[in-house]
């Protein structure tokens, strides 16, 4: 039996989803808040569907610890003069680092878990 399609958004704390959006950072350069939003919830399939107020938040806190780097542009839409400012960001050195140990540190705890639950065969 499959496991139902379902969000699994409330499932993820601060610290995964800090995790999620250094990993996507990694594989894709200078994204906006909308689109890391947007991205990972189309990668999960729609099961993890950050909203603006959770992830916005996140990202300026990894921001502010120096693990993202931030691309300031000013855009105008539609040959109006109005002037919006669009933000994106970057893994930095620091980021990748933390990356790293933390995706080593969820590896491990993921398989701490696994040991604990019964196989998946047994499930089905």
């Amino acid at each position: 039996m499959a496991a139902k399609k379902r969000d699994y958004t409330s499932y993820i704390g601060r610290s995964l989803s800090d995790l999620l959006i250094l990993g996507l950072l990694q594989e894709e350069e200078d994204l906006s808040g909308y689109l890391i939003i947007k991205k990972i919830r189309k990668i999960s399939e729609g099961s993890i569907k950050f909203r603006a107020g959770t992830i916005y938040p996140r990202i300026e806190k990894l921001y502010d610890k120096g693990l993202l780097t931030k691309s300031v542009v000013d855009e105008t839409s539609n040959g109006n003069d109005a002037v919006r400012q669009t933000s994106t960001y970057s893994l930095s050195k620091l980021g990748l680092q933390r990356l790293q140990e933390k995706s080593m540190e969820w590896y491990f705890l993921q398989h701490k878990i696994a040991t604990i639950l019964p196989p998946m065969e047994e499930l089905q």
